[in-house]
């Protein structure tokens, strides 16, 4: 994918640009040739009209207005959970306290510290071929030789900090806690953050977490976090393409809610773009043929890359639904689908989960209250 920028457009200015160095003016989805969302390249991505708005650090999150409410509830009910205060003094603490959480915190573990083999289709990221007590010692000396410039520029990169148990401080003295992954220096980020052996123990940890939220609150009946692998078969005038997700929120039907995506490596500057346009290209595949859901509905990704978790909330409107379902009239404006990334929130700080865990319980409680509105509706 020698084409593939570390950046992916950000605003239609940046858009066009890209659309015109790639000869695709007047061009659209329905008149090209498609790969599925695991191998789409950059040209392929173009058309399908999909802006990235990615906002580096968990403290920057906004909670969409629909939320509120939930997000309220969502604390209310993990005050009540001693399972829950456990989880979090334990990510402190370093230890792992019995409850319906200790199974996802071993595996959030796993994800965390790397390991020496990794599945072949996970991209093609170089194996850490290395010991961990190897690996700390070379990544002791990598960070010996890094050093800040006597001149600092104006965004200085924080001084890294390694993806272990994290005993510091929570949220109420250190909001923004350890560094993003993406914000180490390149040299280092090998050595710090080794992949995940399989990409099926990252999905192990966001899944069994996401259900250890939900699973012991009797509100919710109708929808779960689930593994299965959604499809979404996206068909053109002239092209066709698959997208398959990690798993979803699953409102009983098997109709989601949201989606899940995971990978064994971090989200830095050499494969985000590439987990971005896979991502992108699953919500363009949803919003295409969820063809009963309202412009209203709320769809967000939630990606685990590693020991990172990510939340991503797309924005659209009523035109570009139009251009992913039909073929557009010439010299019709483009409207696009902006995906707009927060995080990363740290499997390993405490501070960070204890403000995640109510954010992915209200989404859960949004799709339960959306799933009975619609049963009340049909009743009626």
């Amino acid at each position: 994918m020698a084409d593939l920028p570390s950046k992916l457009p950000a605003n239609p200015g940046e858009w066009h640009k890209a659309v015109k160095e790639h000869n695709l003016v007047g061009k659209t989805v329905h008149t090209a040739e498609l790969a599925s969302a695991s191998k789409i390249e950059f040209r392929q991505f173009l058309l399908l009209r999909v802006l990235w708005n990615p906002r580096v650090g968990a403290h920057l999150f906004r909670l969409p207005p629909v939320l509120n409410k939930y997000h309220a509830q969502a604390k209310e009910l993990l005050a009540t959970s001693q399972s829950w205060a456990d989880y979090c003094s334990g990510i402190k603490s370093g230890q792992n306290p019995e409850g319906i959480f200790s199974i996802a915190r071993h595996y959030q573990i796993k994800a965390a510290t790397g390991g020496e083999n990794m599945r072949p289709d996970s991209f093609d990221t170089p194996v850490a071929k290395r010991t961990r007590s190897h690996a700390t010692k070379n990544l002791a000396e990598a960070l010996r030789g890094f050093q800040i410039d006597k001149t600092p520029s104006k965004t200085p990169i924080p001084v890294p900090q390694t993806p272990k148990i994290d005993s510091s401080s929570d949220d109420e003295s250190d909001s923004r806690g350890p560094t993003p992954a993406i914000l180490v220096p390149k040299d280092v980020q090998k050595l710090m953050y080794p992949p995940t052996k399989d990409e099926q123990i990252v999905n192990a940890a966001l899944v069994i977490f996401l259900n250890a939220l939900t699973i012991h609150f009797p509100i919710i009946e109708r929808c779960e976090w689930t593994m299965h692998r959604q499809a979404f078969v996206s068909i053109f005038e002239e092209a066709e393409s698959e997208s398959r997700t990690d798993g979803y929120l699953d409102d009983g039907k098997e109709n989601p809610y949201a989606l899940i995506e995971v990978k064994p490596i971090t989200r830095t500057l050499a494969s985000q773009s590439r987990i971005q346009m896979q991502e992108g290209s699953q919500m363009a595949g949803w919003i295409k043929t969820d063809t009963n859901a309202s412009l209203e509905k709320l769809r967000v990704h939630v990606s685990q890359d590693q020991h990172e978790i990510f939340i991503t909330i797309a924005e659209y409107d009523s035109g570009y639904v139009s251009y992913l379902r039909k073929k557009p009239h010439n010299n019709e404006p483009p409207s696009f689908l902006t995906m707009c990334q927060y995080g990363p929130w740290i499997t390993t700080h405490a501070g960070h989960m204890k403000k995640l865990g109510p954010i992915l319980l209200a989404l859960t409680l949004y799709a339960e209250g959306e799933v009975r509105k619609t049963e009340a509706s049909l009743s009626d």
